[in-house]
């Protein structure tokens, strides 16, 4: 793997990202009044967790929240390990109560026969405190401490009337029936735009136009929402009812947290970049499907020209759902109803035919146009890459999934077509002919201290993309294994990117040697050649000079660097995100129209 970027910068992990976001999110909802970064609910016990200092927590919300962690406590804002924490603090704050977490695995509740003294101590711990009495004080709250703050939510449902549950229902059907909207292009006639984490941050009015569609949404929710019940009381004045139900401040306090949560996630990582961070920092509270859902209809609306969710709602365009119930189809499937279909199976999105219209809403039989052309349209991409360059097998993930994005959400994309071809380019020319260790060779070409830095970076990427980087594989001279690409080139596109699939997994992932024919033998079996015939080829020297004209051609056009790749004359240097991509898809089949 010749090609690891000589870049030493690593990019921050998962834990450091949800760590900067809890930061972000209590920071908003502490200029406003203290609370508990966990509950949001105000502080009725507050506590200190040590040694990392953290005051931001109920104490009871603290204990439940270390209890549930499987394997070390942890805190939710820095991720220090607690080994204490001190609460029932005296006005001066001299004296305390303090309790002991205890080391993970915890042992069952049951057998745990501490007991919580109340004996407060001057500067020191204090006795052990059990877990298991927490669960039993959270049950009871004769006096009503924990007090949430005005909701969002609970101001909202409360000033609406009987209309506003008809833009909930759509939703609700949207997301029962896991619809996504269809893509527009950005352009001027459209006024749609990308999207960018910077855009956020300085982008005051776009903020607000994600809060304003993140209210409505999470109402979806009946686990979010304060007022999903069907009670009479409920209905005729839910603010109030909310505040009489502990259940109901619950729901209404975490949707509002969830709210500036995500928030906060815009501000720092891409809404739906490669790495999936923004959706892996969401699925724990709605689900990955509501999520990756969630962030692709946020998305269609931040990139929309339109300031009033109702105009959104009258633009966006979903594909026509059909329901199956025996030999019968209907075009209209019920907005109410349960998400269970019973015998009425709704199929999507493999139902998508040209010729099929795309309604306002979902299950309404009246059509419009769609924003792209329905003629089919077939891509030409043409890769140029290196097969020892991690960066060529990162974007060939990336441009399979954004190939079936766009099929997924481009009107009429289901139709249309990719031919993908390979084209060779050799990044270390000088490279050996037998394989050397690929650490090895790393160090000599970038210094032996840098090597750990970049393949710590590498190997963080590619699990976003699916793929396991080892770093123990033999690097070396990559002209046969472009031999063999070549002679899979003869069997047909579809030959050749299984081929190609597979000599990079074997290197990439397998600990390869890209020099060994025995290993360039094995993965053009594996995708579909004869094992015979691809050892011929590598003996006779067949193909030779169809690469070594192809990568010249591709240093006279300027290609420095891999991958590259070509979309019907248009060039996009680097791995790009799957949005680039789909982006350019539809940017093509637009001018074709």
């Amino acid at each position: 793997m010749s090609a690891i970027p000589p870049d030493t910068d690593t990019r921050p992990s998962l834990q450091d990202i949800h760590s900067a976001v809890l930061q972000t999110t209590l920071k908003t909802f502490a200029s406003t009044e203290d609370c508990c970064v966990i509950c949001l609910s105000e502080l009725s016990e507050g506590c200190e967790a040590l040694p990392c200092h953290h005051a931001d927590f109920d104490f009871l919300c603290l204990t439940t929240w270390l209890e549930q962690q499987p394997t070390c406590s942890t805190c939710p804002l820095c991720k220090a390990e607690i080994t204490e924490i001190r609460y029932d603090f005296s006005l001066d704050r001299a004296q305390w109560k303090t309790y002991h977490v205890p080391p993970k695995p915890a042992a069952p509740q049951q057998q745990q026969q501490h007991h919580r003294s109340h004996d407060r101590t001057r500067s020191g711990p204090g006795p052990h405190t059990s877990p298991g009495h927490f669960a039993e004080r959270r049950r009871f709250d004769p006096l009503g401490l924990r007090r949430p703050r005005p909701s969002l939510y609970r101001t909202r449902r409360a000033r609406g009337s009987a209309q506003d549950d008809d833009p909930l229902r759509h939703r609700r059907f949207v997301y029962r029936n896991q619809l996504y909207s269809l893509r527009v292009g950005s352009n001027r006639v459209s006024r749609y735009r990308e999207l960018t984490p910077h855009m956020f941050a300085t982008d005051a009015e776009l903020v607000s136009r994600a809060r304003m569609f993140l209210r409505r949404e999470l109402q979806v929710f009946e686990f979010l929402a304060p007022t999903s019940d069907t009670s009479t009381a409920a209905a005729a004045d839910p603010a109030a009812a909310a505040e009489r139900d502990p259940v109901r401040r619950r729901r209404a306090n975490n949707a509002e947290f969830l709210l500036e949560y995500i928030v906060a996630i815009l501000k720092t990582v891409d809404i739906q970049g490669s790495m999936g961070q923004a959706e892996e920092l969401i699925q724990e509270f709605l689900g990955r499907e509501n999520t990756r859902l969630l962030l692709h209809e946020l998305r269609a609306w931040l990139r929309s020209p339109y300031m009033a969710l109702e105009n959104w709602d009258n633009a966006v365009q979903y594909p026509e759902l059909r329901a199956k119930r025996g030999r019968s189809r209907s075009r209209s499937p019920s907005v109410e109803g349960t998400s269970r279909p019973g015998r009425e199976q709704v199929t999507y999105p493999s139902t998508w035919r040209r010729g099929d219209s795309f309604g306002d809403r979902p299950g309404t039989s009246r059509s419009r146009q769609p924003l792209t052309s329905s003629i089919m349209t077939n891509f030409n991409i043409k890769i140029i890459s290196d097969n020892v360059c991690p960066w060529c097998y990162v974007g060939k993930r990336r441009l399979d999934k954004a190939i079936a994005l766009y099929q997924k959400t481009v009107p009429a994309g289901k139709d249309d077509t990719f031919t993908v071809t390979w084209s060779p380019f050799y990044l270390d020319p000088t490279s050996p002919k037998q394989g050397v260790p690929l650490r090895e060779r790393m160090a000599q070409r970038f210094g032996p201290g840098r090597f750990d830095a970049m393949s710590a970076r590498l190997a963080q990427i590619g699990a976003g993309e699916g793929i396991h980087f080892s770093f123990d594989s033999r690097v070396g001279n990559t002209r046969d294994s472009h031999r063999v690409v070549a002679l899979a080139q003869a069997k047909g596109p579809e030959t050749q990117n299984r081929v190609v699939a597979e000599i990079m997994r074997s290197y990439f992932e397998e600990d390869g040697d890209i020099t060994s024919k025995d290993m360039l033998v094995q993965a053009a079996v594996k995708g579909g050649l004869e094992a015979g015939e691809v050892r011929a080829w590598l003996e006779s020297d067949g193909g030779g000079a169809q690469v070594d004209r192809e990568v010249q051609e591709a240093y006279a056009l300027g290609v420095s660097g891999v991958p590259h790749f070509v979309v019907d004359g248009q060039q996009l240097g680097g791995a790009q995100d799957v949005e680039a991509f789909v982006e350019a898809f539809a940017n093509i089949k637009e001018k074709r129209a």
